[in-house]
């Protein structure tokens, strides 16, 4: 009897185990139809569920990171998305030691949660991997040394060391941090992408860690003489200048912009932005109309409307133009950020309140921006004491 009830057992978990990889089976070559057909979202799904029978695929880890991703990466995203995001791409990683975009993407999303530390590590463990891979590598355009470089200067920045986070953004670009002048080109030349973000990360530590303007002057006007047809360098050019309050030089680097490109969305909104600032509310009108026919679903053209409308004291139809703007792009943090000043800016108090909970909802309480709105609440409510403390919770967030 008890040999008949053992083989019984052993018998039911292999019945069992055979229904269960048979099914799961069949989730992850119903997952891949659908991505074929573009149903990214039930294919996430379908990844997870087949995930739960078989944590142990590889690939299929892989697929549904990828997939996650881009969830989390749309503009509308919950935090708790872009958390569940994090944790599968981990995992992704764990079980694809050697798939080096994915150990990329895990970098970049530890960064973005200031793990900088981890971060270092994973680009430590890249950097070895790119050293040793074989000439014409599938992965050398998305992993190439310099981003990962890049990568690394951030998270030095992160954690704090400003001249070496500084040290390896110039070496990029080839320039020499003691002469503060660029010497011969690098040996490896870097992409006109990462030379543009080297350059901004470089220009920024200089100004605001080390204290010297000068030199991250030097940096960006640099980028304009070797990339003079780049409309994103004159862009860059143009928001330092912004930022130190040169705004003839500002609008001089924009309108060099627009001309090499005057279609491009970044072009366009900023050339907006310009046209709003000059008080030129009829240009800014027409490049508005222009960007929302070109950009439909950029969330830039419905606060640039709304932007003209605040100038012109139609605090109505700037409300009407942000929450068209949500209606077609439900929960987009910007909108809902703006929405909220709006309307506290109309003293409509409650519809405030209502907004700054539907952000809270989609994004969480943690940002100092919402923070902000709800203190301006507290105070407009007359509520001192509670207002004073939530701006002595947000201080520390904007302390540097």
């Amino acid at each position: 009897m008890l040999a008949v009830g053992v083989a019984t057992a052993v018998s039911i978990g292999i019945v069992h185990w055979v229904q269960v990889s048979r099914n799961a089976g069949g989730l992850a070559k119903l997952a891949r139809t659908k991505l074929e057909a573009g149903k990214n979202a039930e294919a996430m799904g379908l990844f997870a569920r087949y995930l739960a029978y078989q944590p142990n695929d590889a690939a299929a880890q892989a697929e549904l990171a990828r997939l996650v991703i881009e969830m989390a990466e749309l503009p509308n995203a919950t935090k708790e998305q872009r958390g569940y995001a994090y944790n599968v791409v981990e995992a992704a990683v764990r079980k694809n030691p050697d798939n080096r975009p994915l150990r990329k993407q895990l970098a970049e999303w530890m960064l973005r949660y200031r793990r900088f530390g981890d971060a270092s590590t994973e680009l430590a463990i890249l950097r070895e991997q790119t050293a040793a891979a074989p000439p014409g590598d599938s992965d050398a355009d998305s992993v190439d040394p310099d981003s990962i470089e890049l990568l690394q200067a951030r998270a030095l920045a992160g954690n704090g060391d400003y001249p070496k986070a500084a040290a390896t953004a110039a070496a990029i670009l080839g320039f020499s941090l003691d002469t503060k002048s660029f010497g011969p080109s690098p040996e490896r030349q870097a992409s006109a992408a990462v030379v543009l973000d080297a350059s901004l990360v470089l220009a920024t530590i200089l100004n605001d860690k080390l204290k010297d303007p000068a030199a991250a002057a030097t940096v960006l006007k640099h980028l304009v003489v070797t990339n003079p047809k780049d409309a994103q360098a004159w862009l860059a050019l143009a928001r330092w200048h912004q930022s130190g309050g040169q705004l003839a030089d500002s609008a001089a680097a924009i309108r060099k912009a627009s001309e090499l490109a005057p279609d491009d969305p970044d072009v366009l909104f900023a050339d907006l932005e310009l046209s709003i600032a000059e008080q030129r509310y009829t240009a800014a009108e027409q490049l508005a109309t222009k960007a929302r026919q070109l950009f439909p679903s950029d969330e830039r053209g419905f606060r640039g409307i709304a932007a003209v409308a605040l100038r012109q004291q139609d605090t109505d139809r700037a409300v009407a133009v942000l929450r068209e703007g949500l209606a077609e792009t439900p929960g987009q943090p910007s909108l809902l950020l703006m929405l909220a000043d709006v309307l506290l800016q109309a003293n409509r108090l409650e519809e405030a309140g209502e907004t700054i909970n539907t952000f809270v909802e989609r994004q969480g309480a943690t940002s100092p921006a919402v923070g902000l709105l709800e203190a301006r609440l507290l105070i407009a409510q007359r509520r001192w004491l509670q207002a004073k403390q939530k701006l002595d919770s947000v201080r520390p967030l904007v302390a540097e």
